[in-house]
């Protein structure tokens, strides 16, 4: 449509949307203000050009500016003239002033004569005037020209005649004057008139108007509150259809609505999932039968069959209304749909998930399928028998038991293949079974015989359910061939009767502990030994029944996971108890980790060996080791006592001497020397002392003590108090160099004090026997040096004893601590010194090894574990 053609219609339309807008009474109203309105105008417009025409102004105008231009012009020419005669102006050569001025008069005449003036007074005198113009340009333009004064003047007529031309303007100038006069006071009647037509058509105009504002906000009013109603209608309307799409969207099946002619109206987001054709923006309008035409298309494109007969059966049950179909998407859900009428025609689409239904019968055939598979691939035999003993239902794997097909067994009595000791009892089982409330399972073991042959059999029964779920009569359940079981059982007895044999005759202490530390397991020794019942010590801790048996760390690092080869190696240690008797027993013990299959620690057996008489005979010869060398020693301690008596005996002379000289002075002595010497004196015994309790200590058995805490500091400075003399007389110096912050140790320490001890006269000894030629400027020097170390997260002292000596030969260095090797002479040395030191060490769960020095002289480090916290703090 052409843009004039729509505002055509446009201009129809107004007037029935302004009837529609101010109804038939505001039109009638409306019609009567606009044409009030109108013809008050068209009145004003005539009012004003009836005056402007009656006024004649622009006539006038015209006349009073010939009129005016003719008398300026006049004037220019007097005006030129008369300064010509005064001398106040000089022209110039070629120059003509009073011939211009009157050349432009004449032609302001010319013009003026040219107009049609009005009959009146000023018109009479312009027309005399023109029609003299022509005879007085010829008489004065000559006059003019040859105007030259003062030589050539104007003559006295031509004077006259331009004294009358003046008055003649001047007269047509005040005729001018009147008129316009007269003119304005006529433009002031008329418009006096015109303002009160032009005031009372402005008011009907603004009554009028006034109207059709009242109409139009009445309109408004209507329109305002019609359009509120109709925005609280639309907004109730649309909450209603948001509430209904809410709860079609809330359906867990696909909803579609048709109308009456099959075309698609609105559907919700599970119909939109199942069919994603639905979310296409033209689908709204769509028919049914059209939508299904290209689903079928596609079908077809796909392989997927007949699209036209596929369309034509949808088509067919839709409009059937009440006919359901199954389909798969292919993302593997399942939907049944189907299609019902409404009351008012429309069709109602509903498509509901059966996947979880279609899942589970397609589950239950695989079920079935599986469970039959299971049942003929299962070894044990399914058996299913009546109330009379007949083989209802038999499995597969019954070929394998009884010699015979299962559909052969069915319909034969179980009795056949029982043996006769083992039927009675098979029925009570039978008879407890029928007789019981509920789905009980009861197991029963006997002979089955089968080809004259017989089998250990395990059947487990219980009573099958009947249609309703209730408990039959029928039994059901498995027969399993135990037979090899039954075997390995016996030889399993008969291998654990011999290994407890082994166990109890064995001689040695052993215990087994799980992974929370409790005893699993003792033998009769370990019973003996501690004087309580095997039965006693199962489950209790471990702590409670044999004591700090290991070291915590060692069974952290075996408790935190899996081991490899070297972290689960045994642990050798001894250990000290207290027999029934009360006697103490030394104990050798090997705790050896068990492994599961993942090498996580599953129980731990400690395998102990008496080893008391051993070790008092052992004790014994290091005993006399350590007398032997308590003798080397007492000349030392006697020189080391000899200074402080020799010291102490110096004091109290100088104290006496003092004492005397005041009584012969007849005073007193005096008080600070005295108390002075008193001091050193007390200081000296002390030393004593402490060297005596060394001796003492160092030549006690520590066999009945127990081990405690102590500082390594404390045995390091003890052992050189005892040797220091010697090893001064020899020309030996000693250098010690222990950490301050050491941790303690758990021991003796005087079985420690004897293995520093043993190391210095063993390096005093090596120092001695090197030849000055062979030492070369290298000094006699023994060092001893503890500090902190780690090992495998565990906190260890490192003690280190070297000297500058020969060091240790070759040959010797691998045997050094065999029991009587020694390389000093015979009679000097009983080759047990160093097995002691060993023993000591181990005993102290550390390590001591030998070496030599790169640059000269033998080294031997000892490794001991610092003190830790009891096994029951770790467990």
């Amino acid at each position: 449509m052409s843009r004039s053609g729509e505002f055509f219609r446009l201009l129809r339309l107004i007037p029935s949307q302004a009837r529609l807008a101010l109804g038939v009474k505001g039109m009638v109203w409306a019609s009567i203000a606009g044409v009030v309105g109108l013809v008050c105008c068209i009145v004003s417009i005539v009012e004003v050009t009836v005056s402007l025409r009656a006024a004649d102004i622009d006539r006038t105008q015209r006349d009073a500016t010939e009129i005016a231009t003719l008398d300026q012009t006049y004037r220019e020419v007097m005006r030129t003239i008369n300064a010509l005669s005064l001398g106040a102006v000089r022209p110039k050569p070629n120059e003509f002033p009073a011939v211009d001025a009157w050349a432009r008069f004449d032609a302001a005449l010319a013009t003026a004569c040219t107009r049609d003036f009005a009959i009146s007074a000023k018109g009479q005198r312009l027309s005399a005037l023109c029609d003299a113009r022509l005879d007085l340009s010829s008489r004065i333009s000559p006059e003019i020209a040859a105007y030259d004064p003062p030589r050539r003047l104007l003559q006295p007529t031509i004077s006259r005649e331009l004294i009358a031309i003046s008055r003649n303007i001047n007269e047509m100038t005040e005729i001018v004057d009147r008129d316009a006069a007269q003119l304005v006071g006529r433009m002031s009647n008329h418009y006096q008139a015109a303002i009160i037509v032009m005031t009372l058509s402005t008011a009907g105009f603004a009554a009028a108007g006034l109207v059709l504002i009242l109409l139009v906000g009445r309109a408004s009013a209507l329109h305002h509150e019609q359009w509120r109603n109709a925005a609280a209608a639309a907004a109730s309307a649309s909450e209603a259809r948001d509430l209904l799409m809410e709860t079609i969207d809330a359906l867990p099946a696909g909803a579609v609505l048709y109308d009456t002619e099959e075309r698609l109206i609105l559907f919700n987001s599970v119909a939109a999932s199942i069919t994603p054709a639905l979310l296409r923006p033209d689908i709204i309008g769509r028919t049914y039968e059209n939508l299904t035409s290209e689903a079928g298309k596609l079908r077809e494109a796909a392989g997927l069959g007949n699209g036209a007969a596929w369309t034509a059966e949808q088509v067919s049950r839709f409009r059937s209304k009440g006919r359901s179909s199954t389909r798969q998407l292919p993302d593997g859900r399942w939907f049944e749909m189907f299609e019902t009428s409404t009351r008012t025609g429309r069709t109602v689409g509903l498509r509901v998930d059966i996947t979880a239904l279609k899942n589970h019968e397609l589950e239950v055939e695989r079920a079935r399928a599986n469970y039959q598979a299971l049942v003929d691939s299962l070894s044990d035999v399914v058996v299913t028998v009546d109330e009379k003993g007949i083989f209802t239902f038999v499995s597969a794997a019954a070929r394998e038991l009884f010699g015979l097909p299962a559909d052969q067994l069915v319909g034969r009595h179980i009795k056949t293949y029982v043996d006769p000791g083992d039927w009675k009892r098979l029925t009570k089982l039978a008879r407890e079974l029928r007789n019981s409330a509920g789905d009980e399972v009861r197991q029963l073991d006997f002979c089955l015989v089968s080809g004259g042959k017989r089998r250990h059999i395990e059947a487990r029964m219980r009573r099958s359910l009947s249609a309703d779920g209730e408990p039959g009569s029928v039994l059901s359940g498995v027969l399993r061939d135990v037979e090899e079981r039954v075997q390995l059982s016996r030889r399993l007895d008969d291998e654990m009767a011999r290994l407890h044999s082994i166990v109890e005759s064995s001689g040695a202490t052993i215990v087994m502990a799980d992974r929370d530390l409790r005893v699993v397991m003792v033998n009769s020794e370990f019973a003996t030994l501690k004087g309580i019942a095997k039965e006693e010590a199962i489950g209790r801790p471990l702590t409670e029944v044999i004591g700090y048996p290991l070291d915590h760390a060692v069974l952290r690092r075996w408790l935190e996971g899996p081991l490899d080869r070297e972290r689960a190696l045994p642990v050798r240690y001894s250990h000290t108890l207290t027999d029934p008797q009360g006697r103490k027993r030394i104990i050798n013990v090997t705790a050896n980790p068990v492994l599961d299959d993942e090498r996580i620690v599953r129980n731990i057996v400690f395998l102990g060996v008496d080893d008391t008489a051993r070790r008092e005979t052992e004790i014994q010869l290091f005993d006399a080791e350590r007398l032997r060398g308590i003798g080397e020693m007492a000349a030392t301690v006697a020189h080391e006592v000899n200074q402080p008596l020799q010291v102490i005996r110096l004091a109290t002379e100088v104290s006496i001497e003092e004492m005397d000289e005041a009584r012969a002075r007849g005073g007193v002595a005096d008080p600070a020397f005295l108390q002075a010497k008193l001091e050193r004196i007390m200081a000296q015994v002390e030393r004593a002392s402490r060297l005596v309790r060394e001796l003492r200590a160092h030549s006690r058995s520590t066999t009945g003590e127990d081990a405690a805490r102590f500082d390594l500091g404390a045995a390091v400075h003890g052992a050189i108090d005892l040797t220091q003399h010697m090893v001064q007389q020899s020309g030996i110096t000693l250098k010690v160099a222990i950490d301050a912050a050491l941790p303690q140790v758990f021991g003796h320490i005087s079985r420690l004090e004897q293995v520093l001890i043993n190391l210095i006269n063993n390096a005093r000894d090596s120092l001695c026997e090197l030849p000055a030629r062979e030492r070369g400027d290298r000094p006699r020097l023994i060092t001893i040096s503890a500090v902190p170390a780690s090992h495998d997260d565990r906190a260890f002292l490192h003690l280190t004893v070297e000297d500058t000596g020969p060091g240790i030969a070759d040959h010797v260095l691998p045997r050094l601590f065999v029991p009587f090797v020694t390389t000093k002479g015979r009679g000097q040395g009983t080759g047990l010194g160093l097995p002691l030191c060993q023993r000591i060490v181990e005993e102290m769960g550390g390590t001591i090894s030998a070496g030599n020095r790169a640059e000269g002289g033998a080294r031997f480090e000892i490794l001991l574990p610092a003190a830790t916290a009891p096994l029951s703090a770790v467990a």
